[in-house]
C-alpha cells in the first residue's frame, strides 16, 4: 500500500473537515432527509465519492457531524476540569468552576447554532441517530459535572435538596432553548440581553439564577 505523504494527509484531513462543516449547515437548514450527498459535495466543492469514502454515506456523515461536536464539548470540559483544583473543593473553587462552566455552555451553544438545530430535532425524534453519542460522550460530560456538584453538596456548599440531574439538564437546556429563541424576531425577545453582543450580561444572569441561587449558605 502506498505510504501517504504529509501533503496528502493534510488534504485528506481538510476534505473531511470541509464535508463536516458544510453538512452541518445543510442538515441544520433542511434536515437529514432534505439533503442529498450531491447537495453536500456541490456545496463543499468536493467529489461526491469522498462522502462514501470517509463516512460510508449520508447517514454516516450525519452521525459524524454530531460526534464532532460531542468530542469538542468533551475536550472543552476536560480543560475546565484540569484548570480548577477540584480535589480541594471549597466554595470559592466551586463558584469559579461553575462560572467557567456556564460561560463555556453559553459560548458553545451560541457559536454553534447549526448543531443546536440538529440536536433539537434529534431529541424531538427520540435520538434515532445520536443515541450512541449521547450515551457514550454527552453522558460522560454530564456525569463529570454532576460529580463536581455532588462533592459541593457533600461539603454543604450546595443545597442538599437539589436533584443534581434535574439541575444539570435544566441549566444546559435553558441555554440551548434561549439560543433558539433569540432567532425569533419579536418585541419580547428584543428585551433580552443579546449573547452575541452582551455575553457577559447573559452569563451573569444565568450564573445568578443557576449557581448563586443554589448555594447552601450565602455570605
Amino acid at each position: 500500500m502506498k505510504k501517504q505523504t504529509i501533503k496528502e494527509s493534510i488534504e485528506v484531513h481538510g476534505a473531511r473537515e470541509r464535508l463536516i462543516e458544510v453538512a452541518t449547515q445543510l442538515f441544520a437548514e433542511k434536515g437529514l432527509d432534505g439533503v442529498s450527498t450531491r447537495d453536500i459535495s456541490k456545496a463543499a466543492g468536493l467529489n461526491i465519492s469522498l462522502i462514501s469514502y470517509y463516512f460510508g454515506g449520508k447517514e454516516g456523515l450525519y452521525k459524524a457531524v454530531i460526534l464532532d461536536f460531542a468530542l469538542k464539548a468533551q475536550a472543552r470540559l476536560t480543560e475546565l476540569l484540569q484548570l480548577h483544583d477540584l480535589e480541594k473543593m471549597n466554595k470559592e473553587i466551586f463558584l469559579k468552576f461553575m462560572r467557567s462552566f456556564v460561560t463555556a455552555v453559553v459560548r458553545f451553544r451560541f457559536s454553534t447554532p447549526h448543531i443546536t438545530k440538529i440536536l433539537t430535532r434529534e431529541a424531538m425524534a427520540g435520538l434515532p441517530y445520536a443515541k450512541e453519542v449521547y450515551e457514550n460522550i454527552f453522558r460522560g460530560v454530564g456525569e463529570s459535572v454532576i460529580q463536581v456538584m455532588k462533592r459541593a453538596q457533600d461539603k454543604k456548599i450546595l443545597r442538599q435538596d437539589i436533584h443534581l440531574y434535574v439541575y444539570f439538564l435544566s441549566l444546559v437546556h435553558v441555554v440551548e432553548n434561549f439560543s433558539i429563541c433569540t432567532k425569533c424576531d419579536t418585541e419580547f425577545i428584543h428585551r433580552l440581553p443579546n449573547p452575541d453582543t452582551e455575553e457577559d450580561q447573559y452569563v451573569d444572569q444565568i450564573y445568578k439564577l443557576f449557581v448563586e441561587g443554589i448555594i447552601y449558605e450565602k455570605e
